[in-house]
C-alpha cells in the first residue's frame, strides 16, 4: 500500500512538472489536459484522478509555491525575534529563491503572465484573500515596530503598501531581468532589500 501511495505521488508530481512546461510554452489559455498528459507520459484519466480540471491543476501549482513560502517563513520566525528583521529576511529569501529554485521561478512567471493576460480570473477571490492575510500579518509586524521605536508619526497603512509595492516590483524585475539592464539585481539581493529597509526604518 505504501508503494502505491508513493507511485501515486510521483505521478502527481510528474503531472505538475509537465503542466509547468506546457503552460510556459503555450500559455494557460491555449494549453489542454491532453498536452499535459502527453508531456507527463500519462493518460488523461490519470490527470483526472489527481485534479478536477485545468483550473484545479493551475491552482495546485500555486499551492506548491505557497507551501514553500510558508515553510520559509516558519523557519525564519523560529530563529528571528525581531518582526521587522524577519520581514526583511523573508523578502530577501523570496527573491533569492527565484534564482535558486527553477520550478518556483517558473510558477511565479506563469502567475504574473497569466494574471496580466486575464486568464486566471477564477483565482481572483483566492488571491484577494491572500492579499488581506498578508496585509494583516504586516500590520502586526509594523504595530510592534512602531511601539518599539516609539515612532508616533509612522503611518502603518502607508508603510504596508510601500513594502507591498516594493516587493511586487522587485519580483517583476527578477523575473524579467537581463544582465545588460541598468535595473539588473543579480546576486545583490541582500543589499538591494537592505537598502530599502534602511529607508523604511528612517
Amino acid at each position: 500500500m505504501r508503494r502505491t501511495k508513493e507511485e501515486a505521488e510521483k505521478t502527481r508530481q510528474d503531472i505538475l512538472k509537465a503542466a509547468i512546461e506546457v503552460f510556459s510554452e503555450k500559455g494557460f489559455a491555449s494549453s489542454t489536459l491532453v498536452d499535459i498528459a502527453k508531456k507527463a507520459n500519462v493518460t488523461r484519466g490519470a490527470i483526472y484522478w489527481h485534479f478536477n480540471n485545468k483550473n484545479d491543476l493551475f491552482e495546485a501549482l500555486i499551492a506548491e509555491n505557497d507551501s514553500k513560502v510558508n515553510q520559509m517563513i516558519e523557519n525564519i520566525r523560529a530563529v528571528e525575534n525581531s518582526p521587522i528583521v524577519a520581514l526583511q529576511l523573508g523578502l530577501t529569501q523570496s527573491l533569492k529563491k527565484l534564482d535558486e529554485d527553477p520550478e518556483y521561478r517558473a510558477i511565479e512567471q506563469l502567475l504574473v503572465k497569466s494574471k496580466f493576460a486575464g486568464e486566471i480570473d477564477f483565482l481572483t477571490q483566492k488571491m484577494s484573500k491572500n492579499d488581506h492575510e498578508g496585509f494583516k500579518i504586516m500590520k502586526e509586524i509594523f504595530e510592534k515596530y512602531k511601539e518599539q521605536c516609539n515612532c508616533t508619526e509612522f503611518n502603518i497603512s502607508t508603510a504596508i503598501k510601500v513594502v507591498g509595492a516594493f516587493f511586487y516590483g522587485a519580483m517583476i524585475l527578477k523575473l524579467s531581468e537581463q544582465s545588460d539592464s541598468p535595473f539588473y539585481i543579480g546576486d545583490d539581493v541582500e543589499d538591494f532589500v537592505a537598502q530599502f529597509f534602511r529607508g523604511i526604518k528612517q
